[in-house]
């Protein structure tokens, strides 16, 4: 059977990887695979996720039911976009991933664009209780993980993008890496 490539999109929550797979899905014609349809860690009570990465956070115990299979469905129909924070740093996906950028992000500027998203829904005050409990969080789980995320994803990634410069540009830059990945007009501009 013939397997699409996957291009994995990774970075900490808040470096863009959404609107930036969402740019590559609408240059490329792609299907998004989205990690956060099913991860569980967010479920995981505080005190687990603190023992957790006590313990050395190994990322082969985080659990994403379906995501695996999820990610061939998709490839058997065509080229997919893994919009992931671990890409290849998740072992389970790392032999489904052909190639993988880093969004590379500091951790108060991402912290900034995630408070503003969530803010900026219109969900009510749920979004409020949401950012309370993220930022209750931050300091003991969240930050660390973030500097777990940014010590050992690059590392893996087949190219890195600045995602504090321009958004056009990140745009431009991610297309023409997918567009490369998917052998649509193999230019990559440097």
């Amino acid at each position: 059977m013939t397997r699409s490539p996957v291009l994995a999109v990774s970075g900490v929550p808040g470096s863009g990887k959404t609107t930036l797979c969402k740019a590559i899905q609408r240059a490329t014609g792609a299907t998004i695979v989205a990690y956060d349809q099913y991860e569980q860690i967010t479920q995981t009570p505080l005190d687990e996720l603190m023992l957790w990465l006590d313990g050395g956070a190994d990322f082969a115990e985080i659990e994403a039911p379906g995501l695996t299979e999820a990610i061939d469905r998709a490839a058997q129909q065509g080229p997919v976009i893994l919009d992931s924070p671990l890409g290849r740093a998740l072992p389970e996906c790392a032999p489904h991933i052909g190639f993988q950028i880093w969004l590379d992000c500091p951790s108060d500027l991402a912290l900034g664009r995630k408070l503003k998203q969530f803010l900026d829904l219109d969900s009510g005050p749920e979004r409020f209780d949401w950012v309370s409990n993220y930022l209750a969080a931050y300091p003991a789980v969240v930050r660390p993980l973030f500097l777990l995320q940014q010590e050992r994803v690059p590392i893996l990634a087949d190219a890195i993008i600045d995602a504090t410069q321009a958004l056009d540009k990140s745009i431009d830059e991610v297309i023409d890496v997918a567009r490369a990945v998917f052998d649509l007009n193999p230019r990559i501009r440097h």
